[in-house]
C-alpha cells in the first residue's frame, strides 16, 4: 500500500503470517525426536542408579554368609564368588551401558557447553573403568592372602573413584549455587568414606578386623548413585524446543537488518 504523508510518498509493506504452524514441519519434528533422545539417555542415567542398587540387594540377599555391613561390594563380583555371574550379566555391562548413555545425554543436553562435555565424558570415563574394576579386574575371596589379582582391582577401584570425583567436579558447574553446593556435598562425602574405605581394606591386608567396611564403602557408593540420579533429573526437558541450558530469552534484541517492526510491518521510505 502506498501511503502519502508529509508529502513524502510511503511504501508499506505488510507481512502475512504464513499458513498453519510458524515454524515449518520438519524443523518442529527434528525438534521433538531431539528431545525424545535427551529424555531417553537421560532416563537411563536415573535407571543406571536403580539397577545397581537393586541388583546389589538381591545379590547379597543370595549369598549365603555375606554381611553387608561387613563386606565389601567387591566381593559380591569377586572370582569364585556365587553371585558374580549374576552380577556380571545385570550391573556389569548394562549398569554401565547406561551410565555411559548418560554421559551422552549431559554432553548433548547444555548446548554445547564445555563443562556439560567434560562431565559427559568424564561420566564415560567414569562407565569404562567401572566395568573393567569388576569384571576385568575382579578381586580374590578374602581368603586368598596375598592376592595379585586383589592388589590390581584396588588399584583400578582407585582410579574409578577419580573419574568419579572429576565427573562431580565437573557437573557442580551445570547449574547454579544450589546444584554446585549438593554437588560438593557429594563430592566430599565420596572422598571421605573412600579414604576410610581404603583404611579398612588395610586393615583388612594386615590381618586386623574391619566390621564395617561394608557399610562405609556402601554410603560413598549410594552418595554417588544419588548424585547421578539428581543430575539426569536436573537436565531434563520440560517441553519441545526446551531452552538450552545458561541461555537466556531476558531482554532479547530485535534482529538487525530485518526490516520488521514487532507487528510484523516494514516500512520503507521512497
Amino acid at each position: 500500500m502506498i501511503e502519502g504523508k508529509g508529502g513524502r510518498l510511503m511504501a508499506t509493506i505488510t507481512a502475512s503470517p504464513p499458513s498453519g504452524s510458524a515454524v515449518p514441519t520438519s524443523l518442529r519434528e527434528g525438534a521433538a525426536w531431539r528431545t525424545m533422545l535427551r529424555k531417553v539417555l537421560l532416563a537411563c542415567g536415573v535407571l543406571s542408579s536403580v539397577l545397581y542398587v537393586g541388583a546389589e540387594v538381591y545379590a547379597w540377599s543370595r549369598y549365603p554368609g555375606y554381611s553387608p555391613v561387613a563386606q565389601a561390594f567387591s566381593e559380591l563380583l569377586a572370582e569364585g564368588a556365587p553371585t558374580r555371574a549374576f552380577l556380571v550379566a545385570v550391573a556389569g555391562a548394562p549398569y554401565n551401558l547406561l551410565v555411559a548413555a548418560l554421559g551422552v545425554g549431559v554432553w548433548l543436553a547444555a548446548a554445547r557447553r564445555p563443562v556439560a562435555r567434560l562431565t559427559g565424558a568424564l561420566l564415560v570415563l567414569y562407565a569404562l573403568l567401572s566395568y573393567l574394576g569388576g569384571t576385568v579386574f575382579q578381586m580374590d575371596q578374602r581368603e586368598i592372602e596375598g592376592s595379585a589379582r586383589t592388589a590390581v582391582h584396588e588399584r583400578a577401584t582407585a582410579v574409578m573413584v577419580l573419574a568419579m570425583l572429576l565427573a562431580m567436579g565437573a557437573g557442580a558447574f551445570l547449574h547454579g549455587w544450589r546444584f554446585r553446593w549438593y554437588s560438593l556435598g557429594t563430592l566430599l562425602t565420596v572422598v571421605v568414606f573412600a579414604g576410610l574405605t581404603f583404611q579398612q581394606v588395610a586393615l583388612l591386608a594386615a590381618n586386623a578386623p574391619a566390621p564395617w567396611l561394608g557399610v562405609i564403602e556402601r554410603v560413598g557408593i549410594y552418595a554417588w548413585m544419588l548424585w547421578v540420579a539428581v543430575l539426569a533429573l536436573s537436565l531434563w526437558p520440560t517441553r519441545v524446543g526446551w531452552p538450552r541450558m545458561g541461555s537466556s530469552t531476558r531482554g532479547a534484541a530485535p534482529r538487525v537488518g530485518s526490516g520488521r517492526g514487532p507487528s510484523g510491518v516494514a516500512t520503507v521510505p521512497r
